[in-house]
């Protein structure tokens, strides 16, 4: 499944360090730093439960450099 940081719009690729993951009752809570120092929190729903199968993006922080433009 992939995703797009909110900060940079950059796709979720293997350069981006998983910083902590751990299960929950909703499923899956992954929060990884991207290529451009921002952090995220994502929630990976549970594939057996009862909602969309979808990641669901719970918290950005802000690049921490400046984006040129």
């Amino acid at each position: 499944m992939s995703s797009r940081c909110d900060a940079c719009g950059r796709i979720e690729d293997p350069r981006m360090t998983v910083l902590s993951r751990h299960s929950t009752s909703q499923g899956e809570v992954v929060y990884t730093r991207c290529l451009c120092g921002s952090v995220g929190v994502r929630l990976r729903p549970d594939p057996d439960a009862r909602r969309p199968p979808h990641e669901i993006l719970l918290a950005q922080g802000p690049p921490a450099v400046p984006l040129p433009g």
